[in-house]
């Protein structure tokens, strides 16, 4: 699996996740403008909250790209789990795959050669707890729904 073609298919996710994002902004403004103001009705405040809604876009907006700036950055190979690095592990028994990136660009995956990469950021608790970690390093990944035994096999 070429680590390049993986890349490129999450920064190009990323794009669409931007694209939606500037899309779902724009119409939360359009509302804000259309709402009626404090002045017309003391009840409404839809105004303010479309405006407070736009603003979170924007500010997610914001992370995704310096996101993107940071995954375009990083090398091609990599040594330890860190943003940019694809990772073969073996969790309880069962293969599965990963690709980090920067805090606010995860929580998706891509398929490439049939097999499914989970897309995490680095923030994320199971992100965390892979940062820095080496090929062949085993360790206990206590979640919510329970220990994972976790062996790291590749770091690319």
């Amino acid at each position: 699996m070429d680590k390049r073609e993986i890349k490129n298919s999450v920064l190009e996710n990323l794009i669409k996740v931007r694209e939606n994002l500037i899309k779902s902004r724009e119409e939360y403004k359009e509302a804000a403008k259309d709402a009626p103001g404090a002045m017309q009705s003391h009840s409404d405040t839809s105004k303010f909250q479309f405006n407070i809604l736009a603003d979170n876009i924007a500010s997610q907006l914001q992370k995704l790209d310096d996101a993107v700036i940071l995954l375009r950055e990083y090398g091609e190979k990599s040594t330890e789990a860190e943003i940019g690095a694809f990772l073969k592990i073996k969790e309880n028994g069962e293969i599965r795959y990963f690709y980090l990136v920067p805090e606010g660009a995860g929580g998706f995956k891509v398929k490439m050669d049939s097999i499914d990469i989970q897309v995490l950021a680095v923030n994320s608790l199971v992100g965390k707890a892979f940062l820095f970690k080496k090929t062949g390093q085993e360790f206990e990944l206590q979640l919510p729904a329970g220990k994972r035994l976790i062996k790291i096999l590749e770091i690319n």
